[in-house]
């Protein structure tokens, strides 16, 4: 069965359930409320208040609520019911496990934001990132030998800046920050760090 079958069942259960009470409540109503409906006319218009052993009762607390109480329970069910079906949604498939949402582009953001902004992420300012950049783009490490083309340079650079200039050097948090693989975090650090070993 499929939500989609198990929510229309929920809702024409819960129809029935309300349909009967609403029903039981238009029997019991017609047949007490004739023999009520002076005695609660009266205490409407009275707008009383009754005292018995000096506790004060208002006229609600007086009336039977019995005589309701079916009816009362069954329109509780049938909202519950109906509660349940509008709570169901989706297709009733799995989605693949341990994914979580990632920002897709961070790094353009970061590269387009003001100089303040531009530092914090970094730790240096955008002319001394492009100096770094111009020096080590043209070592022969960020020159792709296989099938797959490598990530830009600038965006190696960034993956390094971003990791270590934060507190502790958090590689999984650059690796969510950028939307890349953890070991790929690794990699770009190594690579941005090649050329200054030379």
């Amino acid at each position: 069965m499929t939500i989609a079958e198990l929510q229309k069942e929920l809702s024409d259960v819960a129809s029935l359930i309300l349909f009967a009470s609403s029903t039981l409540q238009e029997d019991s109503g017609t047949a007490k409320v004739n023999n009520k409906e002076e005695e609660l006319g009266d205490l409407l218009e009275e707008d009383t208040r009754f005292e018995w052993d000096g506790e004060e009762e208002t006229w609600e607390e007086d009336l039977e609520l019995d005589e309701y109480g079916a009816a009362g329970l069954l329109e509780l069910l049938g909202l519950s019911y109906m509660d349940l079906a509008s709570s169901l949604t989706g297709d009733g498939s799995h989605g693949p496990y341990n994914q979580f949402p990632k920002p897709s582009d961070f790094f353009q953001c970061c590269l387009l934001a003001p100089d303040c902004i531009f530092r914090s992420v970094f730790r240096m300012g955008k002319h001394m990132f492009d100096l770094l950049h111009h020096k080590i783009s043209s070592n022969s490490i960020f020159q792709s030998t296989g099938q797959k083309p490598q990530r830009p340079v600038k965006y190696q650079l960034g993956t390094f800046l971003i990791r270590y200039g934060m507190l502790g050097s958090d590689s999984l948090d650059t690796a969510l920050k950028l939307n890349i693989g953890h070991g790929t975090v690794f990699l770009y650090c190594h690579r941005v760090t090649r050329p200054y070993g030379n």
